[in-house]
């Protein structure tokens, strides 16, 4: 369900969390809806690949995103958006599990925001130095991430297969790209 907040001025700051969608999410709601552009539309910001970066408001019935109308009308700079919506996400990543086969593992959080995860660079600086490799990652849908180490060509060619199967089986797609965790940053990964 994606909406924008019922009242225009009303820009709820402890129920805002950062996500990722696909770069084709700023044209559209996802849901057959059509997102207003210009000065009214989406607030977004290019994130890496074909992801970008939006922020949702989480109601106890509903999900609606940020507009840039949303800021203006209730007056709030990004900045205090960003810090509010990193704040609240503490919490979903404290809760954050780890599920794997011993090489490669997917997070699982509430199956709405495990894409954000992939936006905490001190998680993957964690994770890469527990590996003690770079890490290739997949986000094929909103609700899942799946990480492997680089120098394990099988572990890779599994994320390739489930990735693939993900976009043409599954829900929620996100991104078709594969990406890699190395000097301390996200990159797309050369396949």
């Amino acid at each position: 369900m994606s909406e924008t907040p019922r009242d225009p001025g009303d820009l709820p700051l402890d129920r805002l969390f950062p996500v990722l969608r696909h770069a084709s999410f700023a044209q559209s709601t996802g849901d057959g809806g059509i997102i207003p552009s210009g000065d009214n539309g989406l607030y977004f910001e290019p994130y890496i690949g074909d992801m970008i970066l939006v922020y949702a408001i989480d109601y106890p019935d509903r999900v609606a995103y940020v507009t840039r109308a949303n800021l203006r009308d209730a007056n709030v700079r990004t900045s205090q958006m960003e810090d509010a919506a990193w704040k609240n996400f503490q919490a979903k990543r404290d809760i954050v599990e780890f599920q794997g086969n011993g090489v490669s593992f997917m997070a699982v959080i509430d199956g709405f925001y495990e894409s954000s995860l992939v936006l905490d660079s001190e998680l993957w600086v964690s994770v890469a130095q527990q590996m003690e490799d770079d890490i290739v990652m997949i986000v094929p849908a909103r609700d899942l991430i799946i990480v492997a180490p680089a120098s394990n060509t099988a572990e890779v060619a599994f994320l390739r297969s489930v990735r693939t199967d993900i976009l043409e089986n599954g829900t929620h797609q996100l991104s078709d790209l594969m990406y890699i965790w190395r000097d301390g940053r996200w990159a797309v990964f050369d396949e």
